[in-house]
């Protein structure tokens, strides 16, 4: 259960957004559908809630509970995911333009090879999270936990220790 009073449940969630016209996943009992473990491009049918190879701009998923969520290959610009249950959600190979994950759990979040323009990790929950091959321009990572999170040299351009405080970059692996 999670303790965040104005995250909604993933049984909430799943209704929230199907009343607005998505199709979500569920069992064949009618239960939500999320994977055990981090959704894979490999994985086969069913899959839990999934974004590949679409673009999806100026969406409001906040406050939501979507762990283990399948991002690939699509564009983002404009969406709000702030305190959003990210948690083990697979992100590689996409954009985000503009998009807010502040106080979202991106907690063991695969992130690698992902584009991050303009976005705002303000209080956001990265811990172990893995965003190597990533770029980030123009972001704050003010107040986000990033303890074991993995990237790149810090030399490399683009880097996320370009947006990091000393200490911040000091708990990374």
């Amino acid at each position: 259960m999670d303790s965040n009073p104005l995250r909604r449940s993933v049984s909430d969630t799943w209704k929230f957004l199907e009343a607005d016209g998505l199709k979500m996943p569920r069992t064949t009992e009618g239960e939500p559908l999320v994977r055990s473990t981090m959704p894979s491009i490999y994985d086969e049918e069913p899959l839990s809630f999934s974004f590949f190879r679409t673009g999806v701009e100026a969406a409001d998923f906040s406050n939501m509970s979507l762990p283990r969520t399948f991002f690939g290959r699509s564009t983002f610009v404009g969406v709000n995911f702030r305190n959003t249950d990210l948690a083990e959600s697979r992100m590689c190979w996409n954009d985000f333009e503009s998009c807010d994950f502040s106080g979202a759990d991106l907690s063991r979040c695969d992130m690698r090879a992902s584009n991050f323009n303009g976005c705002m990790f303000v209080g956001a929950v990265l811990t172990g999270a893995d965003i190597r091959r990533s770029s980030f321009e123009d972001c704050d990572f003010t107040g986000a936990m990033v303890n074991g999170a993995v990237a790149e040299d810090e030399d490399a351009i683009g880097c996320v220790q370009d947006y990091l405080e000393g200490e911040q970059q000091a708990v990374m692996a």
